[in-house]
């Protein structure tokens, strides 16, 4: 679980760090949450835009529903920026569905109700299940992004600096192992989440090749962000970009 439900995990003790979408760094830190990103996870943008059957091309969704998780989301800004570099009224020639998880978006999609949504890893089940098809991955439509992210608090960064090391140094160590391993992490992530394991190989396939290798960041990725959510609206005041991050753990080593 990520967004709000992870971050209270976070300033309460519970966990010591949090893996998230990259804008939530952004978001909670200027709603005031004493946290920074430590290293990126995933660059660019996984998600993805899975299709009904019929759509073939992205302009075919012109005038139809797009399912997204609410309104504000991540995935609602991803509508919104497809929307835009199709050249469309994001109002009037497209309508963007808060819709929840990625059960009611397969439903929706399946009763007609909407004719495409935005979502992450899980597109490749619903591609699996024979829902949709995922029509394009969001990288293509967002030219600097940063898809996950690793948060902490700032007391963790002051009090706790060797641990964090460590625990970075230990998930990139992992990391590596499923990037040179395919076909063990593919089986193990498969069992471990319920999926089968099709659909768990085309989302390693999907998002393997965005995997950062030792955690630094892309500023000119995470000001787009910024700039793009103040611009929609998610963010009302611009924060120093510098407030929402540190290079203190970065690149992670070993």
């Amino acid at each position: 679980t990520g967004g709000p439900p992870l971050l209270r995990g976070v300033l309460a003790g519970t966990v010591d760090v949090g893996l998230t979408g990259a804008t939530d760094a952004l978001v909670f830190r200027a709603q005031g949450a004493p946290i920074r990103a430590v290293a990126v996870i995933t660059e660019k943008n996984h998600f993805t835009l899975i299709a009904a059957p019929g759509i073939t091309r992205v302009a075919d969704l012109k005038g139809k529903a797009i399912g997204v998780t609410a309104v504000g989301a991540t995935t609602w800004v991803f509508a919104r920026m497809l929307a835009k570099q199709q050249g469309w009224d994001p109002v009037r020639d497209v309508r963007i569905v808060g819709l929840g998880g990625l059960d009611a978006q397969m439903a929706a999609l399946r009763r007609g109700e909407i004719q495409a949504f935005i979502f992450g890893d899980a597109g490749a089940l619903a591609e699996h299940l024979g829902v949709g098809k995922i029509l394009l991955r969001l990288d293509e439509v967002t030219p600097r992004w940063i898809s996950e992210i690793a948060y902490t608090t700032s007391d963790v960064i002051r009090k706790r600096k060797d641990d964090l090391r460590k625990l970075l140094q230990g998930y990139f160590k992992a990391q590596r192992f499923c990037r040179d391993n395919a076909e063990e992490t593919i089986r193990i992530a498969a069992k471990g989440i319920g999926w089968p394991e099709p659909a768990a190989r085309r989302a390693y396939e999907n998002t393997r090749p965005l995997w950062s290798t030792d955690g630094r960041f892309d500023l000119e990725a995470l000001k787009f962000m910024q700039d793009t959510l103040l611009e929609l609206g998610v963010l009302t005041v611009r924060w120093p970009l510098a407030d929402h991050y540190t290079t203190e753990f970065v690149p992670v080593r070993g």
